[in-house]
């Protein structure tokens, strides 16, 4: 992701952040509520703390440029239901949601230089962007409070497990693009505003962090025919930030 883009993200998520606070400002009706949302997030997830590419079948990976090859801030959208158990007044009550996310983000493909023997001394240079591509099933478990009778805070911790593709498309004379799935799993936190129209409309937006790791082998071809594996590691940690719209039922 370009740092252009980046800006964008970060000027979205403050411009919406701030429309959904005056709202919950300007709700002063006072009194319980039942939350039973349907939302639809958008947002950031952050950078790759470690990716490591490790020799596997029939293949050597003998050198990796470990500070240039990390995952950039990426991209998610998530769709979920939360529902509180009971009613939601000042001193708060249980929440849970279940939701479903998609996630994007790649390396600098200009800077990533990765060494590839092929055990018959061969060697090419890798030079190109890593794709990776998530989608994963999140629990969330938490505690919500409401504000006013139409504005409520939530704080959520949330687990998932998925699938993570992790897409090399490397460029070298005599090599093939390759790709190869494997699980990936999830954990962090989240602090959210939400408020909720008459009419059921909902916007909201949401802080966090995170913690995700993906672990696969992968496929590929090169110098004349030669397959064999290479191992992948990724692990995400940071911060995230989101926005919402949504609907209360």
């Amino acid at each position: 992701m370009m740092p252009t883009q980046r800006l964008h993200i970060v000027a979205t998520l403050s411009l919406i952040a701030g429309l959904a606070l005056p709202l919950a400002a300007a709700d002063d009706d006072e009194g319980p509520m039942k939350i039973l949302d349907l939302r639809i997030a958008i947002g950031a997830v952050p950078p790759s703390v470690k990716h490591q590419e490790t020799s596997a079948q029939g293949l050597v990976v003998q050198s990796f440029d470990l500070d240039k090859e990390e995952f950039e801030i990426g991209s998610r959208v998530e769709i979920g239901l939360y529902e509180s158990l009971g009613t939601v007044g000042r001193g708060g009550a249980l929440v849970m949601g279940l939701s479903v996310a998609f996630q994007d983000q790649d390396t600098d493909g200009i800077s990533r230089v990765a060494t590839i023997n092929d055990g018959s001394g061969n060697t090419f240079t890798a030079i190109g962007p890593v794709e990776l591509s998530v989608v994963v099933v999140d629990l969330h478990v938490g505690w919500a409070w409401a504000l006013a009778r139409r504005t409520h805070i939530e704080l959520v911790p949330f687990i998932g497990y998925g699938s993570a593709n992790v897409e090399d498309k490397f460029n070298a004379v005599g090599t093939t693009a390759f790709s190869g799935d494997g699980p990936y799993w999830e954990a962090g936190a989240r602090i959210g505003i939400y408020y909720s129209h008459p009419t059921g409309m909902q916007i909201g937006a949401d802080v966090g962090f995170m913690y995700g790791q993906v672990d696969t082998s992968i496929d590929t071809q090169i110098g004349g025919g030669v397959i064999g594996e290479i191992n992948y590691q990724v692990t995400i940690l940071g911060p995230t930030a989101n926005v919402s719209i949504g609907l209360r039922f």
